[in-house]
């Protein structure tokens, strides 16, 4: 196994490798680009999490079993919520995961670190595609991707990144929204991760997908968690499908998630229940100015013009 330490601690940072953008306010984001995604520059630097510069193959190189899972998703868009329903699908319980759902994040670990979990494994990542294991598709592990509309996702995230006092940014929404839109933001942009993903499912039937949308999850739980009980292949019914939308309602699973902590390699830990906010629809309406949701709306028929992806921003 590769020692933990020297991969989690970052390779040389040169001041060539950080990209930083500067809103109109004089807020600054920092972050490493590499192969398209941005890490932020603090948890380099610290080590928090394994520096993907030289973590990225090994991820791709990760050692899959027929029964892995693998929950996708972009940042805020019901990562926690469809990995604790699917956790409890294919054990076959209703209790809460002692860990929280970062402990099986791909992205945050070293893949060696995984291999002790027993199977059924249920994974979970914010990463593209094409930086996944490879032995998914030979293994034909199944995959859950989840999406929620982009203007919910874009005032979560906002909300996420001024929580989280490690990503330094100190910008209001005004200034955030237009970092969003131009994709100048943390991990990667909502538009081109979105693109890349429908493309993958496009040309790629052979692998096992579920496409859910958090709007339709939160609408009709019930269906939505046969839904995925059916694509995993487990053993259900109505009752045991129940008890798990009570145990993982947004208010339920929110005061779950409240007393855990999630510790970095540095020991540096993170409040898990503030990755959890409102969980409602259309709460972005809040958020946009009138002017601000027809600029999204044209930024969104500009990069997603060749999109099928339908989203709902409110519920009935």
């Amino acid at each position: 196994m590769a020692d933990k330490d020297d991969v989690y601690k970052a390779d040389e940072i040169k001041d060539g490798d950080v990209t930083r953008y500067t809103d109109d306010a004089g807020n600054t984001i920092e972050y490493v680009e590499h192969d398209g995604l941005h890490q932020p520059l603090y948890e380099l630097k610290i080590g928090a999490v394994p520096d993907f510069r030289a973590n990225i193959k090994r991820i791709q190189g990760m050692p899959c079993r027929e029964s892995d899972v693998f929950i996708c998703a972009y940042p805020k868009a019901g990562t926690h919520w469809v990995w604790e329903i699917t956790r409890m699908l294919v054990k076959g319980t209703t209790e809460y995961e002692k860990e929280s759902k970062e402990t099986v994040t791909t992205e945050f670990h070293l893949p060696e670190e995984f291999e002790a979990i027993p199977s059924p494994r249920v994974f979970n990542t914010h990463l593209p595609f094409r930086h996944l294991p490879k032995g998914i598709v030979k293994k034909r592990c199944k995959m859950i991707f989840i999406q929620r509309n982009p203007k919910d996702v874009a005032v979560s995230f906002y909300n996420h990144t001024k929580n989280f006092d490690y990503l330094f940014y100190n910008g209001d929404w005004d200034h955030y929204l237009k970092l969003f839109l131009s994709e100048k933001i943390f991990y990667q942009g909502w538009f081109q991760y979105t693109s890349e993903w429908e493309t993958v499912m496009t040309d790629n039937s052979h692998i096992d997908f579920l496409k859910l949308y958090y709007e339709d999850l939160t609408k009709d739980p019930l269906s939505e968690i046969a839904k995925i009980g059916t694509f995993l292949d487990v053993e259900f019914d109505d009752k045991f499908v129940a008890a798990i939308a009570e145990k993982c309602s947004f208010k339920n699973l929110k005061t779950a998630n409240v007393s855990k902590e999630y510790t970095f390699s540095n020991n540096q830990q993170i409040d898990v229940g503030l990755m959890f906010r409102k969980g409602k629809v259309g709460d972005w309406k809040n958020w946009f100015t009138v002017a601000q949701s027809e600029e999204f709306d044209t930024v969104y028929r500009n990069k997603m013009k060749d999109s099928k992806f339908q989203y709902s921003y409110s519920v009935a």
